[in-house]
């Protein structure tokens, strides 16, 4: 969906616009393994956590660190919902994003999230990551697949590709067009936001999990 430093709250294209899409582009330092050209990518503020109460527009979260943060919900903010899935799930052709570490000259998947084709777009590309040391997300359509225990695939977004190991039990949600209902007491989000003129917390993109699931982002 950090979603930049994080700020973790588990309150753990249809993008917005191209505005949402632009938020996401910048330039990285550095090529990860696995790189055969260079698209750069900047880290947009995340912020993850369990919903404490929703108010009309405004959504506030307690983080993993206890600390509340208030985000406030506009017309444009992209709301998407996250599901249990399956490793299974990833086809080719499939549209996904995927949270990884290094591995070797590799790169090797710790969470992966499926898109519906309503969200192909999103977050695409290749940054760092704020769920840990060295930790890249990378979002894009699956080029290559290959089965077996780990699969192996690689992803592909305009200016470059990346290759991932993608071991069976691998946390992995599917994403689909968001319900507000969803936005209750209790459920797990993240969201990515930026600091409106009025010093608000806006959301770009919200992911709220259906039936206790963290989303995967």
């Amino acid at each position: 969906m950090t979603l930049g430093p994080t700020h973790d709250t588990s309150v753990r294209r249809a993008p917005r616009t191209a505005a949402a899409l632009a938020l996401v582009a910048g330039l990285v330092a550095g090529l990860a393994p696995g790189t055969r050209t260079a698209r750069a990518e900047a880290t947009p503020p995340r912020y993850a956590g369990t919903i404490v109460t929703r108010d009309d527009d405004r959504l506030t979260l307690r983080s993993r660190e206890g600390t509340p943060v208030t985000l406030r919900l506009a017309r444009t903010t992209n709301l998407l919902t996250a599901t249990e899935g399956q490793v299974r799930d990833i086809k080719p052709e499939s549209y996904i994003s995927v949270v990884a570490a290094p591995q070797g000259n590799g790169l090797k998947a710790e969470a992966v999230s499926v898109y519906s084709p309503s969200q192909r777009g999103l977050l695409a590309g290749h940054r760092p990551w704020d769920l840990g040391a060295g930790r890249t997300l990378t979002g894009g359509w699956v080029r290559d697949l290959e089965g077996g225990d780990p699969r192996k695939l690689v992803l592909g977004f305009e200016g470059g590709e990346r290759t991932l190991t993608v071991p069976a039990d691998t946390r992995t949600t599917q994403v689909t067009t968001g319900e507000k209902a969803l936005l209750a007491e209790g459920a797990e989000v993240v969201a990515q936001a930026h600091r409106a003129p009025d010093g608000t917390l806006e959301a770009d993109i919200v992911v709220v999990g259906r039936g206790g699931v963290v989303p995967t982002l």
